[in-house]
Parts: structure tokens; sequence; C-alpha cells
């Protein structure tokens, strides 16, 4: 499948709900189509043109929108003639745009607030991505339409979370020097009193003294966390002062993408691991959640080589929210500023936009709680929309029932599926990979590009795990995203989980010039490496043999004399080797390695090592290319494996003859003796028999979500998992397989 094939079925699932759509020109009737100019206050390469490209490219390569009367429209972005890279260049680049639908930009909140007066005047609606709620106040004309949620937005959201998901009440509250006074630190005092939990001290410090004796103070007092506001460079070095003294409280700083900047500038002088744990917030965070999000992340890389922002997912999701009212009939500036008055779209890749809920021209109240990882990027830790905070984030992006009229549906924080009598069982399979870097690697290098003649730019552990969006030419590469950046890892030294089989189609990502390689010579000793390894049967079971094929090459230019292979198969760490008498240059052999383990269990990285006893002198490159891990699973057979929709109260028989369980619409309830309890920490296709007995003890299990695992056992005592795949209110989806 090629990338323009799987942009276009993206399309199709973010924009089910595009029925035939509206017009900006006049209407005509017949059949042709219009393409319809988008304008842009910037360059081509800000992350919000990118995210806006994106979009516009998937829309056209769907083949646009099309009217009512049949007119099919696509989209394009004009971009301005005159550079607005300054205050006074604004309007003339506005004036080059006299026939655009819509205008984005510009980015630099300095502009903005420079020209307010122009912006407000545009000839079209004007979409700017700030936070600053004084802008839309000073809009004369209502022109201009805010696509981030606004601070105070951001600030109630933070403090929502720390009073109440993170139980805190023993917070300080400080002004860090700064040479641009805001409405901060008022805002948090007050949000934090609204939610009866007050600062336990609130610091205003003017200069590095005072900030130096506060720090003490702070640190004397040891709050549960510290909340600063002010400038990056002033908060992190309150930051490194409060840890000198001995406090290790939450650190919080509101604006995470002001701290990770800061955090890029080459003269950072700070340890990237004072970074690590401080909390803050963001309109959207790269390690987003959503599968739809995730869809986003691999087709923007896979688009332009780089990761998406914030700022991208803005102007993606507001350019899709446009081709909606396109759709209804406002095809002209007057009209889509109407249009967008009444506009409540549930979710997109950020999150539901309804400027018809929030009003005062704002599209987005969705706030990313984030934390920041040390290595440059964040972790996800709730998302609040519209000040609620969104339960089970496992999904998200445009769902059928967008509408921008009246009869709107409201914006639902997690869309479920609403299965039909006639409709397929929905299937978990996740739309991503997932690399996770094996056992036996130290450190596994992350590099600029597909080859180890680029240069590192970080190190992964064994066990961290990463999404893969993309690949080289041969597959011996792969693109990943790790800790909000992107990067190139060996693909030898990980293991890949892929039940969605999206391994073979992904995209291939260009590499970055190559730097001029030095002349390397080839080694002369032998050197043995493990080509391949594969596991038999497929799906092994306890007290019955399992066998690992080892394929080895001997690559380098001398034979290799007596060497063994071993490995220790698991659960249960069970010893098995073999001898080889010796293998010539460039000779391929094949060894296997049998025995049987009892117990069941996910085995995601069993170490296969040749040359066990370094008997074979390969030199430093071929002693460190001895171990290959491969990936299965130790379980029992199963009797049964289904998926059933339960509506309303029903019951169901796993297995067996006897009704096992009742859900009541909110609850699961076990019958005639069986048991369930939740597991956590694994998937459906990780789980195992082993697994079932110790956490299977409960009769009931109240409001499960989607994503969620159980271990089951049945009336008749057959143990078993159960996955729950949906849910929408009385309504729920799951699949189970019982185990004989």
């Amino acid at each position: 499948m090629n990338l323009t094939i799987k942009r276009w079925i993206t399309f199709l699932v973010l924009v089910a709900f595009l029925l035939p759509i509206g017009v900006w020109i006049a209407p005509t009737y017949g059949q042709q189509t219009i393409t319809l100019p988008i304008g842009y206050l910037g360059s081509a390469n800000e992350s919000l043109a990118r995210g806006l490209r994106l979009a516009i490219d998937e829309i056209n390569a769907a083949g646009g929108v099309e009217s009512s009367d049949g007119t099919i429209y696509n989209f394009d972005i004009e971009f301005a003639e005159v550079d607005p890279d300054n205050p006074d260049s604004v309007a003339d680049a506005l004036d080059s745009l006299p026939r655009v639908l819509a205008i984005f930009g510009p980015t630099d909140e300095a502009l903005i607030e420079a020209n307010i007066s122009v912006l407000s005047s545009a000839s079209a609606p004007v979409f700017l991505p700030t936070s600053r709620q004084d802008f839309n106040e000073q809009d004369a004309n209502n022109n201009i339409f805010r696509i981030v949620a606004p601070e105070i937005t951001h600030i109630q959201s933070l403090a929502n979370y720390l009073v109440f998901e993170l139980a805190l009440s023993d917070i300080v509250l400080l002004q860090t020097p700064t040479d641009e006074p805001s409405n901060q630190f008022a805002n948090f005092n007050t949000a934090l009193n609204n939610f009866d939990t007050p600062p336990t001290q609130t610091l205003q410090v003017v200069d590095d003294v005072q900030l130096a004796n506060a720090a003490v103070s702070i640190a004397n007092l040891n709050p549960e966390a510290v909340i600063a506001v002010g400038e990056p460079e002033s908060a992190i070095a309150t930051l490194q002062l409060l840890r000198e003294g001995g406090w290790d409280g939450l650190f919080v700083y509101p604006d995470i993408d002001m701290m990770l900047s800061f955090a890029q500038q080459e003269d950072f002088e700070f340890a990237p691991e004072l970074l690590e744990g401080i909390i803050g917030t963001s309109s959207w965070s790269f390690s987003t959640p959503t599968t739809v999000g995730r869809t986003f992340v691999a087709n923007f890389v896979a688009e332009f080589g780089t990761a998406p922002t914030a700022l991208s997912v803005a102007g993606y999701d507001t350019m899709y929210a446009l081709s909606i009212l396109v759709r209804d009939g406002e095809i002209n500036p007057t009209a889509l500023k109407a249009g967008l008055a009444q506009l409540r779209l549930p979710n997109l890749v950020g999150g539901p936009i309804s400027p018809a809920l929030y009003g005062n021209r704002i599209l987005s109240q969705t706030v990313y709680i984030v934390s920041l990882t040390g290595k440059g990027g964040t972790e996800t830790l709730a998302i609040y929309d519209n000040g609620v905070q969104r339960a089970g984030i496992s999904s998200g992006g445009p769902v059928a029932g967008g509408s921008s009229g009246g009869s709107s549906t409201s914006p639902s924080a997690t869309p479920t599926l609403r299965p039909t009598a006639t409709s397929a069982p929905p299937t978990a399979t996740p739309s991503f990979l997932v690399a996770t870097v094996n056992s036996n690697v130290a450190a596994l290098n992350v590099r600029t590009g597909p080859g180890t003649i680029y240069a590192e730019q970080a190190k992964l552990r064994p066990g961290d795990q990463v999404t893969v969006v993309g690949r080289n030419q041969d597959y011996s590469w792969l693109f990943i995203q790790y800790d909000g950046q992107t990067g190139w890892v060996s693909a030898q030294f990980v293991t890949i989980f892929d039940p969605g089989g999206l391994y073979a189609i992904l995209p291939i990502v260009p590499a970055p010039a190559t730097p001029t390689p030095s002349p390397t010579p080839q080694p002369v000793e032998p050197d043995l490496i493990i080509t391949n390894v594969t596991i038999s049967p497929s799906n092994p079971q306890p007290s019955s043999p399992i066998t690992a094929t080892v394929t080895i090459k001997n690559q380098g230019l001398s034979n290799a004399g007596p060497f063994a292979v071993a490995t220790s198969f698991r659960p249960g760490e069970v010893y098995t080797a073999q001898n080889v008498a010796g293998l010539p240059a460039g000779q391929t052999i094949t060894v296997t390695l049998t025995n049987t383990v009892v117990q069941t269990g996910y085995v995601p990285d069993l170490a296969i090592i040749v040359d066990l006893n370094n008997q074979v002198a390969e030199g430093t490159a071929g002693e460190s290319n001895n171990i290959f891990t491969v990936a299965y699973k130790v379980d029992r057979p199963v009797v049964v494996e289904a998926t059933a929709t339960l509506v309303g109260t029903q019951s169901i028989d796993f297995y067996g003859g006897t009704t096992d369980l009742t859900w009541d619409g909110s609850s699961f309830n076990m019958n005639s003796g069986a048991l369930i309890g939740q597991l956590t920490g694994v998937d459906y296709l990780t789980s195992h028999y082993d697994q079932v007995a110790s956490a299977a003890t409960a009769t009931s299990f109240a409001n499960p979500q989607p994503a969620q695992i159980f271990a089951i056992i049945t009336a008749e005592g057959n143990r078993g998992i159960l996955r729950v795949d949906n849910r929408n209110g009385a309504t729920i989806v799951i699949t189970y397989r019982i185990y004989q």
C-alpha cells in the first residue's frame, strides 16, 4: 500500500461525516472542481503551515469535498507575497491575500500584538495559534479566532489536576524575576483558591538575590509542589537551587512548550536530568495516547521528515473543521464566520473544536497535562476538554456526528462504537507499531540517519519502548518517535510488536544527506552472527517441546573453529545448547535448540547466543554481534475465542453451558461461582493462562472501560481472558478467550 493510498484511507476515517459539501463562490450547478485558497502569513516550513498542508493534502487526495449541487472543492495554501517578518509588514502581507477563504497566522505574538486592528479588519477570518486572552477583547470586528485554548483554561486545568488528581494540598506559588509581568501568578492564586486549596505560601521576587533567598525558604518549608511562573531560565535556576537544597517535591512550570524551547537552545547550561519530572501544559503532546493522534504523527513524519508540534495539530484540526463548514454551505468569509459560531465537532486529533460551546471565537478548550522526560520529550498525564478531565484517553479524532448546525451533538471526550445488529464486531488491534529495545543491548544508539555513519543523538536503554513510524528501503533501520523527538535505530536490536500487520506497509522515510564515511578495513577474523530464529510451534504450549531453529552465518574472512549455540527458554530459564564443529568463512548453518517449559508466559526477548564460550576469536566488532532476540508466548490451548456485544441487562455463557457473566449496563456481575479480576500491565495478546488464578478473585467489577483486560474463571472452572473493546453507555463490546 503506497503512502497516497494510506492518506486517502486516513482521510476517510477522519471525515466519515463529510457528507455533500458547500461552496465559497456564488453557487453553480453541475459537476465542476473549484480550488478554495487558504491564506497564510508566514513560512511554508512553520509547524502551523505544515499541519495545514497535511490536512489539505489528505482532503484533496480523497477527491476533495462535494457540495449539494455536485461541485467538488479542493483547497490550497496561498502564502503572502510579502514576508510578515516585522510589525510594519503585516498589513502589506494581508493586502497580498485579497481573495482567500480564511487566513492563518502570524505565529509570532509580537507581530500579532502590534497588528490586532489590522488583523481585525482583514478580508477573511483570521486564525491565530495564541493563548493570549486580550487579543480577542481588542478585536473590534469579531474577525479573529483562537485555535488553541486560552491561558486561563490552561491554568484552571493544571490547578484541577494538581488538587484533584494528585491530591496535593501543600503548594507554594512563586513568581520568578521577569521583564514581562503577566496575569499567570494572580490567575493561579485564584484557581487554587477556587478549588479550596489556597497556596501555602506566595512569593514574588524581582532579582536573583531574592530568588536565592526564596529557594532557601521554600526548601525549609518543604512543600509538596512548587508552581513557578516567569521566564524559563529563572524557573530552571530556581529548581536547581531547590534540588541542591535537598527538596525533592514536584516542580510545576505552566508553559511546557516554552520550557522545552529554552532547553533546546545551544547555550542551555543546566543538566538535562534537571528537566525530568517537570509538569506543565500544552495544547497537544507528541506523546499523544490517542490512536488517531498516532496516525497523524506517522503521516506527518512521512510527509515532512520531522516531528509535529502543538501548532501542527492546531492547523490540521482547524482545516478539517473548515472543510465541514464548506460542506454545509459556508462558502465565503462572512458565511464562514457565521458557521463557526455554531460549529461543534466532538473529537479531532487534539480534541473537540466547538466554538458554539465555548463562545468568544475560541475554537479549542483542550489542555494536555504533560511531564518532561529529561530527554527533550514529554509524557501525557491527562487531557482536559473545556475544564473536564477526559476519561479513557485511548481514542480521539473526528467521528460521525459532527455538525455546523443547531442540531449538532455535544462534544464527547471518549467516542465509542455504536454497535448495530448488522455491524461486524470491532477489533482492538493497535494501529501503530511498538519497538522494544532488546534486553541484551547495553545501550542502543539513536542516530540522525539510517546507518552508523550518521551521528548519535541519544541512547535508549534495554526495555525502552518507542513508536515506529517509518523505515529505510530494506527495513534494516527504523524511523522512530521517542521522547518528543524522532531518529533512527538499527532494526536488529529491537523486538517489534505488530499485531496489526502494519510492519509490511511502513512508509519509507527519506534519509538525510550522508556524511562522507571513512574507509573501514574489512576484518580478517571470523565473524559469527545469527541471521534468523524461528520458534516452533508458532504457539508453543507448556509441557510440550519448543524448538528454536537458529540460522548462523560466518560473515568474516576466516574459518571459525568449534563454538556453542545456547539459550535459556522462558518462562523458567530452561538452559539448552548445541555444539558446532566449525563454520567456514561465508558459509551458513542451521542449528536447532529444543526443550520443554512447564509455565505459561509472554517472552518479549528470548536471547540466543552464538559462540557462547568465546571459543572463536572474532575481534572487537565480531564479539559485539553474537546475540539475537526473538519474542513468543507459551500458553494453554484455547477452546473458544469470540467477540460479543452486550446491551442493557444481558447475560453470557462463555463456555460450558452455564451463565458466567451478567452485564447490567454499568457493571460485570459473575454468576454460578464464576470469578473476575482486572489484569494490569498486560494487553490481550500478551496475557496468559498462569496469570488468571491469582487475579480472578471477585464476583463483580464496576464501570469497566475500553482497553481494560480481565482474568476470568468460568462457572465450570475454566480460566480465560476478557478485553473491553468499546463501551457506549449501557452497551459494551467484549472479546474473550477460554482455555482448556
